[in-house]
């Protein structure tokens, strides 16, 4: 499963990562997204993997939101409600060209100076 970092966010864990911010942990997304918490933490790395961030912060209660997971939720949050819309713009360039150029910008040798 070698999946690349510049690949587009895939809407369905779009939706999955919507469920874990919201409820704040697997078990509880799981039941609310209708999946198993075990597809939801590897739909959930797969999806950091591909943004090249780390979205959550797992602790043994649950999962917290990264500043990166914030940022990607306020821009969830302001797409959702356009439904089909919504779905394309965020399948676009859009997200997936701010998280690569945040990846980019915070790996680049001149941010650690």
């Amino acid at each position: 499963m070698d999946e690349k970092k510049t690949d587009r966010p895939d809407w369905n864990d779009l939706r999955l990562f919507l469920a874990v911010a919201r409820e704040g942990g697997l078990s509880p997304a799981a039941r609310a997204a209708g999946s198993s918490p075990a597809t939801l933490a590897r739909r959930m790395l797969a999806l950091e993997r591909r943004l090249g961030r780390e979205l959550f912060v797992r602790h043994e209660r649950g999962y917290a939101l990264t500043d990166g997971g914030r940022a990607l939720l306020g821009d969830l949050g302001c797409r959702q409600s356009g439904s089909a819309g919504a779905q394309s713009r965020l399948l676009s360039h859009d997200v997936h060209r701010r998280y690569t150029l945040n990846r980019i910008s915070s790996t680049s040798p001149s941010s650690t100076t």
